[in-house]
Order: structure tokens, then sequence, then C-alpha cells
């Protein structure tokens, strides 16, 4: 049995198989007791600054990993396929259950939404820089926020300037699609 997974060629698969899903249920363990969160890392490399979740995310690269291990080491094994083609089967694998990660985690992102909390509610509070919250007021970053006891995040935007994780901001305004606008907390008494 073991010769199975580590005879030969097979160990490179096997390797990436159990990396990607040793990452992924030690994420899912510490999102279980409360330590980890829904996101999944923080990576800043999309065009929203919302890019948290996403196939770049830690989740979405675990996905990637045990995707690419376990297909194509079912190629290699059951199938019978040469290493070449195997590595192939394992890509296109690897691919889409990254693709699946991400969607899921996204959709569960999308249901954290406030449930009878009013977004209008954070206007006037002070807010976490959670994502980078970038110059430009087009693009945008992420702020977390205390509303009635519980923690909640928006996507955040600002006109006075970018914003690094872990500054402290208020939230000047709310946009129609529950963007918040920022300000420095320097800015609190000037208006």
């Amino acid at each position: 049995m073991i010769d199975v997974f580590f005879g030969d060629n097979a160990l490179w698969f096997s390797a990436v198989a159990l990396a990607g899903t040793g990452i992924f249920a030690l994420r899912l363990l510490l999102m279980m007791v409360g330590v980890g969160d829904i996101d999944g890392g923080d990576f800043e490399v999309g065009a929203e600054g919302d890019t948290s979740i996403g196939l770049l995310s830690i989740n979405g690269i675990a996905g990637i990993l045990m995707g690419f291990g376990y297909g194509a080491l079912i190629s290699y094994r059951s199938i019978g396929w040469d290493f070449l083609p195997s590595i192939g089967v394992g890509v296109v694998c690897g691919l889409a259950v990254g693709w699946v990660i991400a969607m899921m985690f996204h959709s569960m992102h999308k249901l954290e939404t406030s449930g009878n909390i009013d977004s209008t509610d954070a206007v006037g509070k002070s807010a976490a820089v959670y994502t980078a919250i970038p110059e430009d007021p087009n693009h945008r970053g992420r702020v977390r926020v205390i509303i009635d006891g519980r923690m909640r995040y928006y996507p955040a935007r600002s006109e006075s300037g970018g914003f690094p994780r872990g500054s402290q901001v208020n939230i000047r305004a709310m946009d129609d699609d529950r963007t918040a606008l920022v300000e420095s907390k320097q800015n609190e008494g000037s208006e």
C-alpha cells in the first residue's frame, strides 16, 4: 500500500497532495475553533482590493495542491498513464479544485452579511484596515468594524490617500453598494 503512494515517481504526486491536504485541514480546523478567518489569507492581487477570497488565497492554493496531487496520482497509478500526461491531468484537476474551493469560500463569505444590522450604523465608527486601502478611490480595500458588539467587514475606499493594513480609520459615509468611505482618524474633528 505504501508503495502505491510513495513508490518511484508517485512520491512527487503524493507529497503535493498530502501537503495541500494538511494545509487545508489545518485552516479548516483553525476556522472551526475561531482562530482563523473565513477569508483564507489576504493576498492583494485583485483589481478591487477584495482579494482575500479567491484562487490565490491560502485555501485556494491548498485546493490547487490537493487537486494536482490526487488527480495526477490517480491518473498515474489507477489509469496507468505515464508521468508527463499525469502531470497534465494534475494541473487540470488542481485548477478545477482550486476554483471550486475559491467559489465555496466566496459563497460562504457572502453569507457573512449583516443580517439585521444596517450598514449605515457603521458611519462615525472607528475601524481597522483589514486589507490595505489603495490611494486610488476607484479601488477598494477592506475594513473591520464593531457594530452592536458584532464584528463586520466592509469594502472600503478613501478619497484622502491610502491606508496600510492595521491602520485605524473613521468611517465617514457608506455608499449605496455598502462600501465604506474612510478617512484618517486625525481628520476626526476637522469637519
